[in-house]
């Protein structure tokens, strides 16, 4: 399966494969860092881990993600504390949103950092 960016040519979905560093944030602005490891990307299911800086139970520590990507860069990340839904904007940039606990939503901005 192939990736395409809006106005960019198709690449190859293990491109997201690699460390990303960003943002969460609630809509008030407060927020921290967000670390997403994508260990693996193969038929459009993804495998990797989480670190979120935060005073929550499960913050602190690298948790296992998994779930998918569809062919518009669209990736939807859960575990038992969290869900992300995250969109491709670029080869070195993720935005989208988390919801935390099933309760807590915030926005998410990450950047490939290797």
């Amino acid at each position: 399966s192939v990736v395409v960016f809006a106005g960019e040519k198709a690449i190859d979905p293990q491109s997201l494969v690699g460390e990303w560093t960003g943002t969460w944030s609630f809509p008030t602005g407060k927020g921290d860092r967000l670390y997403l490891t994508v260990k693996s990307v193969h038929d459009g299911k993804v495998v990797g881990s989480v670190y979120i800086q935060s005073p929550a139970r499960y913050a602190q520590k690298d948790l296992p993600i998994t779930g998918t990507v569809n062919q518009e860069g669209v990736l939807s990340l859960s575990n038992e504390y969290l869900e992300l839904f995250l969109t491709v904007v670029s080869p070195k940039e993720m935005q989208g949103t988390g919801v935390a606990d099933q309760t807590y939503r915030v926005n998410i901005i990450l950047w490939k950092s290797k």
